[in-house]
């Protein structure tokens, strides 16, 4: 339910509609036969409890531990500790769910993007920008001729020194990828081992060239890391000997922590798609059997565009006649990076 885009908040009511004991109850049923008095409400799940179970990866047949501990000796208080600090041992039991759909599902649990609305838009999570990375900012004008766009993200918090804008109607990228993946879809049906043929041949240099991106990018997030500590240090002992005033030490260490936090989730998420590209061995088979569904589609939404696509980057137009005002002749480059096979063609 989750990898189709179904929210924690509507699993729960699915779940207790169809009578499904949470945890705790279940646990007491299977120890004790009944409920008893301990769980008041056995089918009341929370949003919390679905995630957990969601984000738990025992159920791809991995024992993972060191997941938590204690402050110190002397505080016994609990606390979570840091991904990498955590320990996997893979393949200890039966999974009980596919790696694809499990990637897909902790994809579309952590889209937190919201417009105007308050709904995520079917965009969320995937569109990001080329230049610097970030995702795209989305915006809602009801009223007028254009009723929503996209802009760097970067752009609009901090401004055209730190990147463009890189603009774009939301009509235009829906129209682009459906058609792409009218186009694909098409050929996967059609003409199936030539596509998967043709997907082979160009896939291995693109994996080649996004492994090396990738790399680069792991070496400099990881060099920012190490300089990001050295820096908490020192702010620590300034601190300490009466350089740094407590308000301003606090300050300045948080904005370091949370871009340090975002670099580890970066790094993860790099080291990740590393191994997926390394250990698929049919990427081509894979990717070409799951398009091929929806070779009758006539609308994009969220789930669709989750299990199709690992992200779009949108780079800045380029007026490519040479005039200098905004009516030249403008182009702009959308790459479509498809799961399992990176960018076609």
């Amino acid at each position: 339910m989750a990898a189709n885009g179904i929210t924690s908040g509507k699993i729960c009511v699915i779940l207790k509609n169809e009578r499904v004991p949470k945890p705790r109850a279940q646990t007491i049923i299977e120890t004790d036969g009944k409920y008893s008095g301990l769980v008041k409400y056995p089918y009341s799940w929370s949003p919390k409890a679905v995630i957990d179970i969601i984000q738990n990866r025992v159920y791809l047949g991995h024992m993972v531990s060191n997941r938590k501990t204690t402050l110190s000796f002397k505080n016994k208080k609990i606390v979570q500790n840091d991904e990498s600090e955590w320990i996997t041992v893979e393949n200890t039991h039966e999974p009980l769910v596919d790696e694809h759909t499990f990637e897909l599902a902790q994809k579309v649990t952590e889209i937190r993007r919201r417009t105007w609305t308050g709904e995520p838009h079917i965009f969320s999570g995937i569109l990001k920008c080329f230049d610097c990375g970030k995702s795209m900012h989305h915006l809602v004008r009801p009223g007028r001729s254009y009723s929503a766009s996209f802009s760097c993200n970067t752009y609009s918090r901090y401004g055209k020194e730190y990147c463009s804008m890189h603009y774009i109607r939301y009509e235009d990228v829906y129209d682009v990828v459906l058609n792409d993946i009218r186009h694909y879809a098409e050929l996967a049906k059609n003409h199936e081992q030539e596509f998967v043929d043709a997907l082979s041949k160009s896939g291995s240099e693109t994996t080649k060239k996004q492994l090396a991106q990738a790399e680069k990018e792991i070496a400099k997030s990881e060099k920012r890391l190490a300089e990001i500590s050295l820096i908490i240090k020192r702010l620590y002992e300034d601190n300490v000997i009466g350089k740094l005033t407590d308000e301003r030490f606090y300050e300045l260490s948080r904005d370091y922590e949370n871009e340090s936090a975002e670099l580890k989730v970066r790094v993860s998420e790099l080291h990740k798609a590393n191994a997926s590209h390394r250990a698929a061995t049919d990427n081509s088979r894979q990717f070409t059997t799951l398009i091929r569904k929806y070779f009758d589609v006539e609308a994009l939404d969220a789930p669709m565009l989750n299990e199709l696509v690992s992200k779009i980057d949108v780079h800045q137009s380029v007026n490519t006649n040479g005039k200098k005002n905004r009516w030249g002749v403008w182009e702009q480059k959308i790459d479509i990076y498809y799961n399992f096979v990176g960018i076609i063609g």
